[in-house]
């Protein structure tokens, strides 16, 4: 639903990683290891992305532009294009 690079998804693979050592299930271990790293990866890549820090939208703003703004951030972190 948020994507690839979704920063709730870190706690969700941590928790399997932890899970399958825990468990002993070495295979689902490394698996879990490898997605978390790639997810690491996007997750900076997308941080390069940005020329510089977020810009807040103020309530100065119209609704068209908010749409802009959004489509725009969208379209930087949209790693499928």
């Amino acid at each position: 639903m948020f994507g690839d690079g979704y920063s709730g998804l870190e706690y969700d693979y941590r928790g399997l990683l932890n899970l399958y050592n825990a468990k002993g299930n070495v295979q689902k271990a490394a698996e879990y290891s490898a997605i978390l790293h790639e997810w690491n990866v996007l997750r900076d890549q997308i941080h390069l992305q940005y020329d510089g820090p977020l810009q807040f939208v103020t309530n100065t703003n119209s609704c068209d532009e908010v749409v802009r703004q959004f489509f725009c951030i969208r379209d930087r972190t949209d790693s499928s294009s």
